[in-house]
């Protein structure tokens, strides 16, 4: 992107934005349990769960669910179900289909909340058979996943976290789903002001271009609020610019692309 595109692209951004308290990891634990109960598993003791480091879980039956203690990220999935293939079947139904399919679960389930999530994409897991050497025959349809992306404030959330994904089978009945959207607490505080096209630019260089290694091209920008993923510990979610780089060694080499993160408010927190 040229200088002058950037510096148009800064005339475009909000006034204002806010900096939020993401809920502390003891409280969301809370959520694991209200899913289930959603899910018709209640009365869930603490000898079932059964801990691996920062990650919790818990079978019953076929059905499985997971809490990622650094984020409060949830997850569940019927082990019987989930991404499996009868080997015939495929699933043949349009995005629209399906994403209507998923909102009717994120809504059943009480996902949401209080957030706003909008479609981003629905994706499709495929199987087919075939030997090494050979072309696979019949590929088929067996599950899809039917991604919700999370706003704030009006702007997208960019990183690994931030969403909420519902799988469905070939009848569109739910076979697992998870959010990796952290709760918010409260609103820390507003920002002061954007950062200059020029601070960012040297963000760039000093980070990229150590002893001028590498010329690096902004190719994407955008101005979107950041959650990493699921085994993140994260306080704050916070305005950030989200830049699409290519970096092409001084020496020569293979040019390398990369996304690059940092705080957009003049008063933002180092990520």
């Amino acid at each position: 992107m040229e200088y002058r595109e950037l510096s148009e692209y800064w005339e475009s951004f909000p006034a204002t934005a806010n900096i939020y308290l993401t809920v502390a990891s003891p409280e969301a634990t809370a959520d694991i349990y209200a899913l289930a109960t959603r899910l018709g598993v209640s009365d869930i003791g603490r000898e079932e769960w059964v801990e691996t480091g920062a990650i919790s879980r818990m079978n019953r039956g076929s059905d499985a669910f997971t809490l990622y203690r650094p984020s409060g990220a949830v997850q569940y999935f019927d082990s019987t179900r989930w991404q499996t293939d009868d080997g015939v079947s495929t699933m043949d139904v349009s995005d629209k289909v399906a994403a209507t399919a998923g909102y009717m679960e994120v809504d059943r389930l009480d996902l949401r909340g209080h957030d706003e999530f909008r479609l981003e994409q629905v994706n499709r897991l495929y199987a087919a058979s075939g030997t090494a050497g050979t072309p696979l025959r019949s590929p088929r349809i067996i599950d899809a996943g039917v991604v919700f992306r999370r706003f704030i404030d009006d702007l997208p959330v960019a990183g690994k976290g931030g969403r909420i994904i519902v799988y469905l089978d070939r009848e569109l009945r739910l076979t697992g789903c998870e959010r990796t959207a952290r709760r918010i607490a409260s609103v820390q505080s507003r920002t002061q002001g954007w950062r200059s096209v020029e601070e960012v630019l040297e963000d760039i260089r000093a980070h990229w271009n150590q002893q001028n290694s590498n010329t690096a091209t902004v190719t994407g920008l955008q101005l979107s609020y950041f959650e990493g993923g699921r085994m993140a510990e994260q306080h704050f979610i916070q305005p950030t610019f989200c830049l699409d780089l290519d970096l092409q060694p001084a020496s020569g080499g293979m040019l390398t692309r990369v996304r690059h993160y940092m705080p957009a408010a003049t008063n933002g927190i180092d990520l």
